[in-house]
């Protein structure tokens, strides 16, 4: 099959992801339930030019010679909620759940990317903590728990070694404060998903020396 027929057949797939075109009601065809993370709450802080210090450690070399030349630093893996405390304001409640204060540290594991005195390119790895406190709105009680989730996003634009172990950064960051609860929800569904087949990226050359004709057009 030619890669024009394939696409063609590709696009006459209506039961996959993507924009709905034409009637959204065409195709349906039942109820589904499906349980997912609802996000009840959610705030979102963005602060730049903060300086921290950060004490570096798992190094990817060791014969590294100081000083050091900073290249960048940004934020891996996922953030660590530490030290929760929940507070309730007075007069905050209502009929779409209550308001409350949390207060909390945000362990940030980092990787910094440097060059030593002789432009040798290496990596070391740390841990920025951020303080937050923010008003979030929680579901009144019910069997399923709600929980504080906080995903982040840090880059730093600039940064001065102190010594070998300890780097001071200037930091931008973005962090969002999440209340989030697990539910079973009805949603319209199309069914189930249809994949199209894989293309191999490397299979062009080939495709199209396979297709050519034997001979030339008169």
């Amino acid at each position: 099959m030619s890669r024009n027929n394939r696409h063609h057949n590709q696009e006459q797939n209506h039961i996959r992801a993507g924009r709905i075109e034409g009637d959204p009601t065409c195709g349906l065809c039942y109820r589904a339930c499906i349980e997912v993370n609802q996000v009840f709450d959610a705030c979102v802080t963005k602060i730049a030019g903060q300086n921290f210090q950060l004490l570096l450690n798992d190094f990817s070399r060791e014969d590294l010679v100081f000083p050091y030349a900073f290249i960048g630093a940004r934020n891996f893996g996922e953030a660590l909620i530490t030290n929760q405390v929940v507070t309730q304001r007075d007069g905050r409640g209502g009929r779409d759940g209550q308001r409350l204060c949390f207060a909390y540290d945000l362990i940030v594991p980092m990787v910094v990317e440097f060059t030593d005195a002789r432009g040798v390119h290496a990596t070391a790895k740390s841990e920025l903590v951020l303080h937050k406190d923010v008003e979030l709105r929680v579901p009144r009680q019910t069997i399923t728990p709600y929980r504080l989730t906080s995903p982040v996003s840090v880059v730093c634009s600039s940064g001065v070694f102190i010594n070998p172990t300890i780097i001071s950064v200037s930091t931008c960051s973005v962090v969002i404060s999440k209340i989030i609860t697990t539910t079973d929800i009805v949603v319209p569904s199309y069914g189930h998903a249809v994949f199209p087949s894989c293309r191999n990226c490397h299979e062009g050359a080939c495709e199209d020396l396979l297709n050519l004709p034997l001979f030339p057009e008169f």
